[in-house]
């Protein structure tokens, strides 16, 4: 954008270069506009301005760490009574808490169900345990803290617009959530986030192994805990042989309703005599299917599911994505589980002899639930491996202490 002289020869030299080149004085002037442009715009100086305070924030954000006493920060979307990952989000909270550490809950998103950050406090304190935390209704902004994790992908963008505000930005990845929306804006947004560049941790292997593949970067995880003191065999209740539980979740596309429906409405054509129940949702959104079905509902009380579990033939359980603990519960109880063989299904199970996997349609559904009630050696030999990878499973206190490691050895790496 200009020229250096070291003496009036040089000087006048250069000068005459610029005086008789048209070409050469445009360039140059171009050139220095731009610099003017990137260096001394109002927008220019801003940005710089804000990268010295975000770096005099982080510094301040590191100083203020204390190992013994961390500040922990969850972004969560809204909670809903029964789920299974806030579930795991407030395990992993509580763990934290029971560390000694300082832990604060926000919310993603305001719909109006909840008043206040008491009221969402005493909704969590009833419909899942005490955490220990602290909780805060939105997230207009963050306090300064060493960990915040984001749960979700929309969460992910609240993170990540206050990275600064933290040591190091996390994500616990629960499933793959791009899977979760047709083709378009919602899966472009959910997708993004795995290259946001945060710590990563993942509930199974099949949601690691996605992570890790669009991002890039390693990412641990952790086994499904299991609640040994709920979910195992029981000698007292005597196992039917031909009744077939189905996890029916009609709203929830991964989990194919219809496809579960189709192959039971063939099942009972074929074999009449059958007993088969839904639930998992409550009774009223199930209907007429054109098949006799009985109707659990949402079993609250977690001793009754396990004795359902313990009675029944054959659990029909779906997930084209990351499973939920029902499968891995139902093998606990010693019962043969069915799943699709579908997008990398068999990594969730350890291999394909522990669940029955069936190909994705109603036919092969059907056969695969035939099989399993005609011969009891294919239940056995269901029953046994499925016992064993339940074996191999963490309880809920070894899944919570191996979470807080984890992140607490990034941050460590992160701080170091």
């Amino acid at each position: 954008n200009g020229f250096l002289a070291a003496d009036e020869a040089e000087w006048e030299e250069k000068l005459e270069r610029l005086l008789t080149s048209p070409q050469l004085r445009d360039a140059a002037g171009r050139a220095a506009a731009e610099q003017i442009r990137s260096h001394f715009y109002p927008e220019a100086v801003g940005k710089s301005a804000k990268m010295a305070y975000d770096k005099i924030l982080l510094h301040s954000v590191h100083a203020a760490m204390d190992a013994g006493c961390l500040r922990v920060s969850f972004v969560i979307p809204e909670p809903v009574e029964g789920a299974g990952g806030h579930r795991n989000i407030f395990r992993a909270a509580r763990a934290f808490a029971q560390r000694g550490h300082r832990v604060t809950i926000y919310t993603e998103g305001y719909t109006g169900r909840f008043l206040s950050s008491k009221g969402l406090e005493r909704f969590v304190s009833r419909h899942f345990f005490e955490t220990g935390a602290s909780f805060v209704l939105g997230c207009a902004e963050i306090a300064p803290c060493d960990l915040l994790i984001a749960t979700q992908w929309k969460t992910a963008y609240i993170v990540r617009k206050f990275r600064h505000r933290c040591v190091l930005p996390c994500y616990f990845i629960q499933d793959f959530e791009p899977y979760f929306y047709p083709m378009g804006e919602e899966y472009i947004q959910a997708y993004a986030t795995y290259g946001f560049g945060f710590a990563q941790l993942a509930s199974g292997s099949w949601a690691a192994k996605m992570a890790e593949k669009l991002s890039g970067r390693a990412c641990p995880y952790f086994a499904f805990p299991i609640q040994r003191e709920i979910y195992r065999e029981n000698p007292e209740i005597r196992r039917e042989e031909k009744t077939v539980i189905f996890f029916a979740r009609t709203q929830m596309p991964r989990r194919c309703f219809l496809l579960g429906v189709e192959a039971l409405r063939r099942l009972s054509r074929e074999k009449p005599g059958v007993r088969i129940i839904f639930w998992g949702e409550h009774s009223r959104n199930y209907g007429d299917y054109g098949f006799a079905y009985e109707k659990q509902g949402v079993l609250k009380d977690l001793g009754a599911l396990a004795n359902l579990y313990c009675t029944a033939t054959v659990g029909l359980c779906f997930s084209l994505t990351n499973p939920s603990l029902v499968p891995y519960e139902m093998m606990a109880c010693g019962l043969p589980v069915v799943d699709l063989d579908f997008n990398g299904r068999s990594v969730s199970y350890g291999g394909r002899d522990a669940a029955a996997l069936a190909g994705p349609s109603p036919e092969a559904v059907c056969q695969a639930l035939c099989r399993l009630l005609d011969s009891p050696e294919e239940r056995e030999h269901r029953r046994i491996n499925g016992l064993r990878l339940a074996e191999q499973m963490p309880d809920e206190k070894e899944a919570e202490a191996f979470i807080v490691d984890c992140f607490e050895q990034m941050l460590l790496e992160r701080k170091n």
